[in-house]
């Protein structure tokens, strides 16, 4: 959806969102058609989520995560960045 209304606004959209949203054959293609204009990989921030009951060992999986960055009208390349909290401490 939020592609939709940048596309209707001329805004741009940013999403937090787990590294591995990157996967997937029908992912790639939506990338193709509508590529993010920048993805920006935070070095320190992940998040500990609970594993579903029935997944093998159990216990916390950790997930890293990126700001992807969609723009009103962009076809080129992604740009990807990596932020660190070091440049900030």
């Amino acid at each position: 959806r939020a592609l939709f209304h940048i596309e209707k606004t001329g805004g741009t959209a940013a999403l937090l969102l787990p590294l591995y949203f990157l996967a997937g054959m029908r992912r790639g293609k939506a990338f193709q058609r509508h590529p993010a204009a920048e993805i920006y990989i935070l070095d320190h921030l992940s998040f500990d989520v609970e594993r579903l009951p029935d997944t093998l060992h159990g216990g916390p999986v950790k997930i890293d995560v990126a700001w992807f960055v969609w723009r009103a009208g962009y076809h080129g390349q992604t740009s990807v960045s990596w932020l660190s909290l070091d440049d900030y401490l």
